[in-house]
């Protein structure tokens, strides 16, 4: 069997390279506040993830954005 995916992102933990730049709260909702780079990691158990973010000002900010968590449970 393939398996189900389940949602973890209340068990996943969040955190940014730069908070000046992008936060990120528990639940996984990322606002980028300022201009800058940073990266957000995401682990959950012993599986780690993460991606790069670059957020240009023009009047776009803040920019926010949700992540979900899942997994494939077997």
């Amino acid at each position: 069997s393939a398996g189900r995916f389940e949602d973890v992102t209340d068990k996943a933990v969040f955190q940014s390279s730069n908070t000046a730049v992008v936060t990120v709260t528990a639940d996984g909702l990322i606002q980028a506040v300022a201009s800058g780079a940073a990266n957000i990691t995401v682990s959950y158990t012993a599986i780690p993830g993460s991606a790069n973010l670059t957020a240009a000002a023009e009047g776009k900010i803040p920019i926010t954005v949700t992540v979900n968590v899942s997994v494939i449970v077997r």
